[in-house]
């Protein structure tokens, strides 16, 4: 049986910078605002990385918000997604 590749990619936030990366799977990750991918060690990302639900629900229905952090070189503002 042949499987689908799964189109869905969870986003995490660098807690340090609070720049936005694509989790790639393993322990790669993709960073949205400067497009630079690179490994991880599974210590310095569970001390680096939180999962972020809102922005991965956001970044995965409307693809071009991706574009817009990269090219209008965004960082994720904590307090704008505070209620």
């Amino acid at each position: 049986m042949m499987e689908t590749p799964l189109t869905f990619k969870p986003v995490v936030r660098n807690v340090n910078t609070n720049d936005l990366y694509f989790h790639e799977g393993g322990n790669s990750f993709k960073n949205i605002r400067t497009g630079k991918e690179g490994e991880v060690s599974d210590t310095a990302a569970q001390k680096t990385f939180l999962i972020n639900v809102p922005a991965t629900q956001i970044l995965n229905e409307y693809p071009m918000v991706a574009e817009l952090i990269n090219k209008l070189d965004l960082k994720y503002d904590v307090l704008c997604m505070q209620k």
